[in-house]
């Protein structure tokens, strides 16, 4: 998942024609690793290529107004054949118009287009009222489109914003 200050969460819906989950609307940069993404047989995941989804769905310039991604979590991913997927969260300098221009000139066609989950932030912390509010809506908005992966990243990143005391309210 990517987020900005502001709070915007920008998601990928699937395009009709994609291989998996067509159609879904998934995290962004969503997808499993590959033995590319790993740079030694010993690497530390924190030094695998994270960021490379990201790179693919939106382009290397877009990816590169990111931070260190935080590692939230991991699973082997059945629709992918066993493939590992990593679950992480990137803060960047991004509005909704640059996400835009960026999935326009990024030659994928995976993503369909992009949808916006608007959490409210309190500096750098996160409402948890207001991002209960806004999941709710979310969940009745989109139902049965929601990937069970993006369940699951933001079941996680809540999770972790918790334990970092970055939800408050």
């Amino acid at each position: 998942l990517a987020v900005n200050a502001e709070g915007d969460v920008p998601l990928q819906v699937r395009s009709t024609h994609a291989t998996i989950r067509p159609s879904a609307i998934c995290s962004t940069g969503s997808g499993g690793m590959d033995w590319s993404d790993i740079p030694a047989p010993r690497s530390l995941l924190s030094q695998c290529r994270l960021l490379r989804e990201l790179e693919e769905e939106f382009g290397a310039t877009f990816a590169a107004r990111f931070g260190p991604p935080e590692i939230l979590g991991m699973a082997r991913e059945l629709a992918r054949g066993g493939q590992p997927e990593v679950f992480i969260v990137v803060e960047g300098a991004f509005t909704r118009e640059d996400v835009l221009a960026s999935v326009r000139n990024t030659a994928n066609d995976e993503v369909g287009s992009v949808l916006f989950l608007q959490l409210p932030r309190v500096g750098r912390a996160f409402d948890a009222t207001g991002i209960a509010r806004a999941i709710e809506a979310f969940e009745r908005s989109y139902g049965d489109r929601i990937a069970p992966p993006l369940r699951a990243h933001f079941s996680l990143w809540f999770q972790h914003l918790a334990m970092t005391r970055r939800l408050v309210g």
